[in-house]
């Protein structure tokens, strides 16, 4: 079992790349590609805690409105939605699921996330880890739909679980579960920069 970050973009698709571009700019990294190709998300490749070459993919999903980030960083770009929610007034979602990928990549523990960041600058986190014992967490307001009721179940890391994320991700139009949400109508962008 292997973990996988995502970020969901209220925005399009255009907007969401040149912003990214502006980041990569700021940040003196140097752009190696950036292209549009047919779709092809590697869930499934290795993902290196540290790495010299990093790599996006943004794509349309064909059953949401909106842009899904997916790369190579081990944190799912923490940096970078952080600043296009703060700099560039993206509304925005990050979550932290399982795949069941079976690979040579070092567990880390498991980790669930929800982390909606509101165009306002407003927070609201959720997540439950193992880091030398369970540990949940949470910041900012609920929202409707979240399953406030199971923050309290005495064991800690059944207070957020994979498929609460997934329902989670779902009431704000991100149906992950939904094969449509791995296709796209159009090509994805892909985008790689060497960062040392």
């Amino acid at each position: 079992m292997v973990n996988r970050n995502f970020t969901l973009i209220n925005g399009d698709i255009e907007d969401v790349h040149a912003a990214i571009l502006s980041i990569f700019k700021k940040w003196n990294h140097t752009i190696i590609k950036d292209c549009q190709i047919p779709i092809k998300i590697p869930i499934e490749e290795e993902i290196p805690y540290e790495t010299p070459i990093r790599y996006l993919i943004l794509w349309h999903p064909t059953n949401a409105d909106g842009v899904v980030l997916f790369g190579n960083q081990f944190d799912g770009f923490y940096s970078m939605t952080y600043l296009l929610n703060h700099d560039y007034n993206f509304e925005l979602t990050r979550i932290a699921v399982d795949f069941d990928i079976e690979n040579n990549e070092p567990e880390y523990g498991m980790f669930h996330s929800f982390h909606h960041f509101y165009a306002d600058g407003r927070e609201r986190l959720v997540r439950v880890m193992w880091d030398d014992r369970w540990d949940f967490y949470e910041k900012g307001e609920p929202m409707p739909f979240e399953q406030t009721e199971r923050y309290t179940e005495r064991l800690r890391r059944k207070r957020l679980t994979n498929d609460m994320v997934l329902d989670y991700a779902k009431a704000l139009g991100w149906d992950l579960r939904d094969p449509a949400f791995w296709t796209s109508e159009r090509d994805a962008w892909y985008i790689s920069v060497k960062c040392y």
